[in-house]
Formats: C-alpha cells, structure tokens, sequence
C-alpha cells in the first residue's frame, strides 16, 4: 500500500510487484475502496472456489458496501474479535513469523553486502515478496494445524 493522491506513488514507492497488487490512498492504510479493490482481485484469482475471508474489525471491512460487495462475489467475510488477531487468525500464528524472519535475513544479508547503501521501501517490499515466495506450502499449511489443534 502506497501513501498519495495518485497511482504514481505505487511505482515510486513500491516499484514493480508483479504478479502481487498493490494499491494507494492518501493515508497509506486500507480503505473501502482499496478493500473492495482486494476483494475482486481476490475473487478474479480464486475463479469459482469457496472463499471464506479471515479479518480483523478494521472499518474498511466492515463498510456495508464491502459487505455488499463480498455477497455479490461470493466471498464469506468472517471477522476476528477486537484482540483477537493474534489467537484466532492461522497466519498471525505461523505464517507471519515466519514471513517476517525471511525477510530480515534478506535486509541483514544485503546490509552485509553493502553496508553504506541506504535501502528504500521499494527494497523492502521486494525483500517481503522473496520471503512470501520462499515460503512453503507446508509452513502455510501447519498454521491451519496448529489453529484446529488449538481450538
């Protein structure tokens, strides 16, 4: 996500995703309208399959057009109590960690390597794709497993 009034910022602030999305607002947090452009991203990927969309109680997903929306596509939006995320959200339970320890490695190895480059977001955004794509079906996997054992 990328803070700006126009969709300049994400080539100046993200650069090239991809394959991944990537949006903008003013703030740089998720809105109604970046969360509905999620959904149908989210829905044009998945093809006809059931989607059963894990969240947070953030405004933007409980914004009666995104509701509306998710029922148009099909998708089912289930929501995490208030301070619950951290217990109740599969990958806050191992996916994210790990995620996160991926690409820290990544920073420390290239600081490493150039100890006097100063990184940008851009670096870090592509840090974070090279750890998502590094990820194991198996770690995505075990935090389902780890949520039905727990539950």
């Amino acid at each position: 996500m990328a803070k700006g009034k126009t969709s300049r910022v994400e080539d100046s602030q993200l650069g090239n995703v991809g394959p991944h999305w990537r949006a903008h607002t003013e703030s740089g947090w998720m809105n109604k309208e970046t969360f509905e452009y999620y959904l149908m991203q989210l829905r044009q990927l998945c093809g006809d399959h059931e989607i059963y969309l894990l969240l947070d109680v953030h405004a933007s997903h409980r914004a009666d057009e995104c509701k509306e929306l998710a029922s148009t596509l099909n998708i089912q939006l289930i929501y995490i109590p208030p301070g619950f995320t951290d217990a109740l959200q599969p990958c806050d339970l191992r996916v994210f960690g790990a995620l996160k320890a991926t690409a820290r490695s990544i920073w420390c190895r290239e600081q490493r390597w150039d100890p006097d480059r100063r990184r940008t977001k851009i670096d870090a955004v592509h840090d974070m794709i090279a750890a998502w794509n590094s990820l194991s079906e198996e770690t995505i996997e075990d935090a389902w497993e780890i949520y039905t054992e727990d539950t």
